[in-house]
C-alpha cells in the first residue's frame, strides 16, 4: 500500500453510495475506509499461509475497494492494525514461519513491510496480537501484547517501544510476574482507556475458559489492577469472560471485550460483554456486565477476535468462522451486515478505520468520552 492507493480508497469510498438509510452521522463515513487483516489456512503446514494481507473497504457500503498482494512485504498472519501519520502499522505473526514475529509499516515513504520492530530484534515478539501507539513527549511508545506460545509454555509478554524517526528501541517487557496475576500471562488485546490507563485482556490458554482485562500505568510500565476475571474452571464461569482479546471503549465510556463461548456447554453463545461506565468508574466489587450475543444455541457460531468502533458510534465485528462484518447499534444491540458472509473475507481478524486513534482506538469526530 502507499500513499496513493490510500487516496485512491478514500476517493473511492467518498463516491460509494449506501441503502443504510438509518445510520445517524453517516455522512462522517463517507470518505474512510476500514481495513481488515485477512488469514486464510495454508494446504501445508509447514508453510506460510495461503492468504495473508489486509482488505480495505468502504465505511458505509462495505464495497471491497483494494487490497494488499498476498505475503506483501513478508505478511504472513497480520493481527493488530494501526495508522498514524499517513502509515499503516501491522502486527505481523509469521505463522509457520521459523523466526519471531514483527511489527511491519506500509505507506508513506516506506518500502511495503519496513519493519518498526523487525524480527531480528533481540526483544521482537513472538506472537503479537494486539498493538496501540501513544504519544509520548516529542516521540511515541509502542505498546504489543505478545501472547507467547502457550502449546509449548512459552510465556507471554507485554512490551514498550519508544519510536522516533520510524525507528523502535526497546524499553521494557512489562509483564509484572507478580502473584496478582499468576504464573500464566498471555495478553491479547490492548487499549489506552479513557482513565489514562493501559488496559490489556489475557487468556488462560489453551484452555477454553476464564481470562482476565487488567490495567497498566503506561508512563510507569507498572501493573496497577485487576478490572475483570473469570476462572479458567469452566464449571466455575461467572460472568462469561472466556479467551477475551479485543477491546475498546464506546464513546460514552462503556467498555466492550470480546468473549468466546464456554467450550464445555453446548448452550452457550460467543458474545461481546459490555462493562457500563458507573460500575467502570466507580468500581464496583461486582459488576453487572451486559452482553451483545454474536449467535444462538444450536446454530453456527460467528465468534470474534477483534472490534473497532466507527462513525456514529457503531460497533464494527468481523467474524472468524464466515467473514461476516456487522455494524452495530450498541443501544438496541441490533446490527446491519456490512460485509456478507462467505463473500470478501476468509478469517478476519483486527480491523481499523484510518480515522481509529492509534492509541485509544476511538473514532476521530466522535470521541465524546467521559
Amino acid at each position: 500500500m502507499n500513499v496513493a492507493l490510500c487516496a485512491a480508497a478514500l476517493l473511492s469510498a467518498a463516491n460509494a453510495r449506501s441503502d443504510d438509510k438509518n445510520a445517524q452521522y453517516a455522512h462522517r463515513a463517507a470518505n474512510d475506509v476500514l481495513a481488515i487483516g485477512d488469514t486464510g489456512p495454508a494446504d501445508d503446514p509447514n508453510a506460510p499461509p495461503q492468504h495473508s494481507t489486509v482488505k480495505f473497504f468502504d465505511a458505509r457500503s462495505g464495497e471491497l475497494l483494494y487490497q494488499l498482494p498476498d505475503a506483501s512485504g513478508g505478511l504472513a498472519g497480520p493481527t493488530g492494525i494501526v495508522f498514524d501519520d499517513g502509515r499503516m502499522i501491522v502486527a505481523n505473526q509469521n505463522v509457520n514461519l521459523p523466526f519471531n514475529g514483527e511489527v511491519l509499516q506500509y505507506g508513506r515513504g516506506v518500502e511495503p513491510g519496513t519493519p518498526l520492530v523487525s524480527r531480528d530484534d533481540p526483544h521482537a515478539p513472538l506472537a503479537p496480537r494486539g498493538i496501540v501507539l501513544v504519544q509520548r513527549g516529542n516521540g511515541k511508545r509502542l505498546f504489543i501484547a505478545d501472547m507467547g506460545d502457550p502449546n509449548n509454555n512459552v510465556n507471554g509478554k507485554l512490551l514498550a517501544f519508544d519510536v522516533r524517526h520510524g525507528k523502535a528501541t526497546f524499553v521494557a517487557d512489562m509483564n509484572p510476574k507478580t502473584d496478582a496475576l499468576g504464573t500464566e500471562f498471555r495478553p491479547r488485546g490492548l487499549v489506552l482507556g479513557p482513565d489514562g490507563y493501559l488496559w490489556v485482556t489475557l487468556a488462560y490458554l489453551p484452555g477454553g475458559c476464564g481470562g482476565k482485562v487488567v490495567r497498566f500505568d503506561p508512563a510507569t510500565l507498572a501493573y496497577k489492577d485487576t478490572v475483570l476475571s473469570n476462572s479458567p474452571d469452566c464449571a466455575n464461569d461467572v460472568n462469561h469472560l472466556n479467551r477475551p482479546e479485543g477491546l475498546a471503549f464506546a464513546p460514552n465510556g462503556d467498555l466492550f471485550v470480546t468473549s468466546f463461548k464456554n467450550s464445555t456447554l453446548d448452550a452457550d453463545i460467543d458474545r461481546i460483554l459490555i462493562l457500563r461506565a458507573e460500575d467502570r468508574i466507580y468500581r464496583r466489587s461486582a459488576p453487572q456486565l451486559d452482553f451483545i450475543p454474536l449467535d444462538a444455541p444450536g446454530q453456527p457460531r460467528t465468534s470474534t477476535q477483534a472490534l473497532v468502533f466507527g462513525p456514529g458510534g457503531y460497533l464494527y465485528v468481523a467474524f472468524l468462522q464466515n467473514g461476516e462484518v456487522r455494524k452495530y447499534d450498541v443501544v438496541t444491540k441490533g446490527y446491519w451486515t456490512i460485509v456478507p458472509p462467505s463473500g470478501k473475507l476468509t478469517a478476519p481478524f483486527y480491523l481499523s478505520f484510518f480515522r481509529t486513534d492509534p492509541a485509544t482506538l476511538a473514532y476521530e469526530g466522535d470521541d465524546g468520552r467521559r
